[in-house]
């Protein structure tokens, strides 16, 4: 990424740090709640004029901001790991703070920053698959960057192989946006689910007034989980390599890609490099790394993944995954995947992974 689009990342962080504490565009008193991991602007923007489209095809501009505490995700429907990451945390904010009646008008909007392949069709397809309340906006590229750049939100494609392959490197904040609709805070990543439902319960309180309660909303039942923390052996026993906590995210049918995630043990005097992965229910399968580099996610191939002598490795959200590409049919929640790790000296190590929703 260029200088200069980071640049544009640390201005934009700057001007929203300096909101810390700071009073805002309104009667509210000086003093603001003590955030966890939430900063708000010293004052609130407004958006200019702007033209996009909801998943529902229903026109989305300024008006539709208004009347809700906004939180918006910019992300993409081909992202492998955070933006599905992302939307599930979420998805489990809402359902815990709608059980303690504290969701109030919250809402949540995912803005797609690859409109070449997120078509209304396609986010209306994958949206709502995190939960039917949460809502997906597009439109053209000139004015989706138009909007970002106003929340403080920068993007681009990279690791371009043809007009259909390809990453989107983008900034991983939540945006908060108050019923006035205007931009107001956001929430730095990394974000953690407990961190994000205290400041938002904060907030809700703070800014009362703003707040009315919106109609009963479903309550998602998913999301319950755990994963399997039983250590498995695999493959050959004596090569003492185990594998726990593994599992698979639920994706929509339309995804092209889905995220394998587990720790690795091993009980051996010996480190063990991998270096390949396999999959039959997959055309392909790929060592992947996301990382946060000036609050801007970037995702890349690894080459390899040590698991030290009596060590381990892990696997997890946000970080080191197994990315799991093109599946030959769609795997639903409870089916399995058969992986197999390849290490450097040829050694195949085989074990099923569970598909089963985000751990809580």
């Amino acid at each position: 990424m260029q200088k200069s689009t980071i640049a544009l990342v640390l201005v934009a962080v700057a001007a929203v740090a300096i909101g810390v504490g700071v009073q805002q565009a309104s009667d509210k008193p000086a003093t603001l709640p003590e955030f966890t991991n939430t900063i708000m602007l010293p004052q609130s923007r407004p958006f200019s004029k702007f033209r996009l489209v909801d998943h529902h095809g229903h026109e989305f501009g300024p008006q539709q901001l208004r009347d809700y505490w906004s939180i918006l995700f910019f992300g993409f429907t081909h992202c492998p790991d955070v933006c599905p990451t992302t939307l599930a945390t979420l998805a489990q904010v809402k359902q815990q703070m709608q059980a303690k009646g504290q969701w109030g008008n919250y809402r949540v909007l995912m803005v797609s920053v690859d409109p070449n392949r997120d078509s209304v069709e396609r986010l209306a397809e994958y949206v709502p698959y995190f939960d039917d309340e949460f809502v997906g906006i597009t439109g053209d590229l000139p004015t989706l960057t138009e909007f970002a750049r106003q929340a403080g939100v920068v993007f681009a494609r990279r690791g371009e192989v043809n007009e259909r392959d390809y990453d989107v490197d983008h900034s991983a904040a939540l945006i908060l946006v108050n019923p006035k609709g205007q931009w107001a805070g956001a929430i730095p990543a990394p974000q953690r689910r407990d961190q994000i439902i205290d400041d938002l319960a904060k907030l809700a309180t703070y800014y009362a007034d703003d707040h009315s309660e919106q109609p009963a909303n479903k309550a998602n039942s998913a999301l319950k989980t755990e994963p399997d923390g039983v250590a498995q052996p695999i493959a050959d026993s004596s090569a003492a390599l185990s594998v726990s906590n593994a599992w698979i995210r639920p994706a929509p049918p339309t995804a092209s890609s889905m995220v394998a995630y587990f720790e690795l043990h091993n009980d051996s005097a010996q480190d063990i490099t991998i270096v390949a992965a396999e999959s039959p229910q997959f055309a392909h399968s790929m060592l992947h790394s996301t990382e946060l580099v000036d609050g801007v996610v970037q995702m890349q191939h690894i080459d390899s993944l040590l698991v030290p002598a009596n060590g381990r490795a892990v696997l997890m959200p946000m970080a080191t995954h197994l990315m799991l590409m093109q599946p030959h049919d769609i795997l639903a929640e409870g089916s399995q995947a058969n992986i197999s790790l390849i290490s450097d000296s040829g050694q195949r190590f085989d074990f099923n992974v569970a598909v089963r929703p985000q751990p809580e």
